[in-house]
């Protein structure tokens, strides 16, 4: 109910804000020049308030995971960071039917954290986003073309630095799954979730 009051009202009421900012800028004459520069200023801050309240809803409880599903949730995660980032990112997936909730948050968070970890470290231009299902293995791949890393062995340790790709680990082992990560330094990343599409 927060997330969606905060998406919601805060947002139009943040919208209204913005148009009316945006409008009394405009009728300012150009001699001016101060007071247009500081409203445009104040609409910048208005903008970032904006983007920062929507990803807090996301990260409160994803809007329309619980109701449209894994795919549509996913898809809208995508198109609203693909707004706000300075990459493409591009998302393909298919309809999960009778995911368990768990699993279903659990996946979409491991996008979420594989997305903003690409963001902040792998300098990435592009970044592809995969949901599919085989056989009983439900699989989402978070792929970029950034700078790499030179993987940790996941069987041999957990690695203590880099909270993101721990969190990442923990959701999944929760609903019996595990992470793949494939990257060589220069050559991208890519991190691949499998999860049991039935639950014992």
């Amino acid at each position: 109910r927060i997330a969606r009051e905060l998406h919601d009202e805060s947002g139009q009421s943040l919208t209204s804000l913005k148009i009316s900012l945006d409008m009394i800028r405009m009728m300012i004459p150009e001699e001016m020049a101060d007071i247009k520069e500081g409203l445009s200023d104040v609409l910048d801050l208005t903008d970032k308030t904006m983007s920062n309240l929507r990803l807090l809803s996301h990260n409160l409880r994803p809007p329309g995971l619980d109701v449209y599903g894994l795919d549509a949730a996913l898809e809208g995660l995508c198109q609203d960071m693909d707004n706000h980032l300075l990459f493409n990112l591009h998302y393909s997936g298919v309809e999960i039917p009778d995911l368990d909730p768990l699993s279903a948050l659990s996946l979409y968070r491991f996008a979420q954290e594989a997305i903003t970890n690409a963001a902040k470290h792998a300098q990435a231009s592009e970044i592809q986003v995969k949901l599919r299902q085989d056989s009983d293995m439900i699989v989402l791949i978070v792929a970029d073309d950034g700078v790499g890393f030179e993987p940790p062995d996941l069987e041999e340790y957990v690695p203590a630095s880099g909270a993101g790709l721990v969190g990442m680990i923990e959701r999944l082992e929760m609903v019996g799954g595990s992470l793949q990560i494939e990257s060589k330094p220069g050559e991208g990343s890519r991190l691949t979730a499998v999860i049991p599409a039935h639950k014992d």
